[in-house]
Formats: structure tokens, sequence, C-alpha cells
């Protein structure tokens, strides 16, 4: 898939990933456990600039995941997704789950393209 985007101007993009997962509760050998995940996201945006946020982002009008190409060019745009977890027992805890963070990469094709302005006559 390839996205277009105009220079100069801000492209808004989206992960479309939860923030988090849970709490979500069991119980294991008589004890009550709750577990949790959260996300964060690196962005590196193909022209040398990266972000990393705790939004996944969004669509308009949410803005929080925004990057301004100023050059005309196609690039890569690679996202990788970082996800860690954290457990109670009982009430004790919270203990972060070991052998995080559990990490997902995609990536996204951008053109980036120029605007071009058209002159409309009108009678």
């Amino acid at each position: 898939m390839r996205t277009r985007v105009i220079n100069q101007l801000p492209a808004i993009f989206a992960a479309n990933e939860p923030t988090e997962v849970g709490p979500i509760y069991r119980t294991l050998s008589g004890y009550r456990v709750r577990i949790t995940a959260s996300a964060q996201w690196r962005w590196r945006f193909g022209d040398g600039q990266s972000l990393v946020t705790a939004s996944p982002g969004g669509r308009y009008p949410n803005t929080t995941v925004r990057h301004t190409y100023l050059t005309d060019r196609s690039r890569t745009v690679r996202l990788t997704t970082s996800w860690t977890g954290e457990f109670s027992v009982d009430g004790q805890g919270p203990f972060l789950i070991a052998g995080g963070p559990i990490r997902l990469g995609s990536r996204l094709a951008v053109k980036v393209r120029p605007a071009t302005a058209q002159l409309i006559a009108s009678n």
C-alpha cells in the first residue's frame, strides 16, 4: 500500500492499535491475578526524523502523530510498537512481566508530492 502526502504540510499517522490491554483478571491456584499491558510507538519517518510516543495516533482531528516532509521523494515510514506488561497477585504488586518488551514492526510506503495550484476561470 502506498500513501500520498503533500510536502510542507503535516501528514497525520495512525497505528490503529489500542494503547493498552486489560485489566484482565484470572484466578491461579486460588490467588486473584490482575494483568495489564501498555504500548509505546516509535515512528521513523524515512527522512532522518523519528518520534516516540505513548499515543498510536489517529484520524483527523487527532494530530498527536504528525510529520511534515520538506522535500518531494518517496519514503518508507517504519513503526515499532513495544508492549510491556505487569501483573498483581491478590493486590500485591504490580510486578513487571519478564521477557519484554514485545516488539512488533510494520512499514508504509509514502510518496511525498508537491502541492500544485490550478487556475479555474469563471464566467
